[in-house]
């Protein structure tokens, strides 16, 4: 080979070199784009995930304070139920005893 046909192989491998140089950086941009729209949808998809969560917890919350609330309320009647049940046997008890004697 020649001195010309060498040249001529370098540069033909240069031009090559550069293209696909070129083809890399438009990939490279390509792939920077799509990665940023998949991250603007998994950090919308995550925020929609934790308003749930909240919401979920939210709910939980407020039906457990109900929940609460009404065994608070029928364990209240229940031990007042007790103690006048109670109170009324012996004042029955007491007043016929009384009674009786």
């Amino acid at each position: 080979m020649q001195d010309e046909e060498f040249r001529d192989l370098f540069h033909r491998m240069e031009v090559r070199l550069e293209r696909i140089e070129g083809r890399i950086d438009g990939m490279e941009k390509r792939l920077d784009t799509r990665i940023d729209g998949l991250e603007k949808r998994l950090d919308t998809r995550i925020d929609s995930v934790e308003k749930a969560v909240a919401d979920v917890r939210t709910e939980f919350r407020t039906r457990f304070e109900g929940l609460e609330n009404r065994l608070n309320t029928k364990a209240g009647n229940w031990v007042v139920t007790f103690w006048g049940s109670t109170l009324a046997i012996l004042i029955g008890a007491a007043f016929a005893l009384t009674k009786w004697w």
